[in-house]
């Protein structure tokens, strides 16, 4: 199912994370702009995810 996102679209998200070094695009399919309860979870699930794979600061 693709995104329900009619705010920002698939591509300008696509072409914002391919031009930021060490982003990751997670599309959470026929979630809308702004997340309901589950969709926040699961957003937040990918955000600590990637958070804890970052190496530590010196």
């Amino acid at each position: 199912m693709p995104t329900g996102d009619r705010l920002v679209l698939p591509h300008s998200s696509h072409r914002l994370a391919a031009g930021i070094t060490g982003a990751e695009l997670i599309e959470l399919p026929g979630a809308a702009h702004v997340l309901n309860e589950a969709d926040r979870a699961t957003w937040l699930r990918h955000v600590r995810a990637f958070l804890s794979a970052l190496p530590a600061a010196a």
